[in-house]
């Protein structure tokens, strides 16, 4: 994995290489993402940088012994740690999912959380990063290196630690081993310790530029109309992991369009029974083509709400005034959030649309 595999994201490219040449290599950081974000993956760039025997000032060579381990999960010195289900005796949980893990890797860069989920097949199960996995990672690193030189550690999920290995990685943190990279890949960094926190240095991921977004999305889909990239480009806020599964999904441009008059249509007529319906629709075109609906809705609720400072805002026949649509703005950011943090989608909007109808009717 390089760097240039991955799209944007070019100034933390840059700061992760020079850091490496420094001699200020920090011993603990933090990426923080959104969901679907590359920070895995630039992590694994990162950790194939540092071990690359020819780099160059922007990337590592890719050719060389050491990064041809690297690409392949096959380094001694890049210790990934991750989730799993159903291993707590295990004395290495990760090894029994090593193959789903790989994988998975390589995947895409543009992988969310809940694929991890998808593919332990947990169920109801939560994935843990359970003490016998930090224990074992401590053993490994109490030796010396394989191949000399610095060791990577990239922890995905580190707020799935149980309470036991969160304090034993801590204690790793306070007291670094030397020539060791502790990189933690995290979209929910609110629910890490405090005390963890405190010893990372932090980078947060921001959300693509228009310009990278459209740069990435004309190499990965050449096929795709300029009005169409153009029309999708606002929907999806930066996010090239959900523009990806827009366009996989069945939510076409048009078919949205066509939901959000349904929608406008079901409120004006109080029809509770289409606004259902609705929802259930919307769900089948999947967590991302929901949030494409809700941002293409909240577009229109923008436009009617900057209408309504003038006194000249209008769903349909109804007149609406300030309070409101800023109410149903504010609901539709909510419901955005929920769905993107993996709550049942049809059960939101259904609830979203009845609250957003009580704010127009009232």
């Amino acid at each position: 994995m390089q760097f240039a595999d991955i799209y944007g994201y070019q100034a933390l490219k840059q700061q992760f290489a020079h850091l490496t040449h420094s001699g200020q290599m920090p011993h603990a950081v933090l990426l923080e993402i959104q969901e679907g974000y590359p920070g895995l993956h630039l992590a694994w760039a990162w950790a194939q940088y540092i071990q690359c025997q020819s780099p160059t000032d922007e990337d590592s060579c890719g050719a060389c012994a050491s990064c041809k381990k690297v690409a392949a999960i096959a380094h001694p010195d890049v210790i990934f740690v991750y989730p799993v289900v159903k291993a707590a005796q295990d004395e290495t949980p990760t090894e029994r999912y090593f193959d789903e893990w790989r994988t998975f890797l390589e995947r895409s860069p543009y992988i969310t959380d809940q694929d991890w989920l998808e593919v332990l097949e947990a169920g109801n199960s939560q994935p843990v990063i359970y003490v016998n996995e930090i224990n074992s990672l401590l053993s490994r690193l109490s030796v010396t290196t394989t191949e000399g030189g610095w060791r990577t550690i990239i922890i995905y999920q580190p707020e799935r630690m149980n309470d036991a290995a969160a304090n034993k990685l801590l204690k790793s943190l306070e007291e670094p081993p030397a020539e060791t990279l502790f990189i933690l890949v995290s979209a929910h960094s609110d629910r890490l310790l405090d005390t963890i926190l405190s010893r990372v240095q932090r980078f947060e991921l921001p959300p693509m530029t228009e310009a990278e977004m459209r740069e990435a999305l004309t190499a990965m889909h050449p096929e795709l109309a300029t009005d169409a990239l153009e029309a999708m480009i606002p929907l999806v806020d930066g996010n090239l992991s959900d523009a990806l599964r827009l366009l996989d999904s069945s939510a076409s441009q048009d078919k949205l369009q066509e939901l959000a008059q349904q929608w406008y249509d079901a409120t004006l007529r109080a029809d509770i029974l289409r606004l259902k319906l609705l929802s259930e629709e919307v769900d089948k075109a999947g967590r991302e083509g929901a949030v494409a609906f809700l941002k293409l809705l909240m577009q229109q609720v923008g436009q009617q709400w900057h209408r309504a400072l003038r006194g000249e805002a209008r769903v349909g026949e109804l007149r609406v005034n300030n309070k409101a649509m800023g109410a149903c703005y504010r609901l539709l950011e909510e419901a955005m959030r929920e769905i993107r943090g993996n709550v049942l989608t049809k059960m939101v909007l259904f609830d979203t649309f009845l609250r957003m109808l009580l704010a127009l009717r009232n």
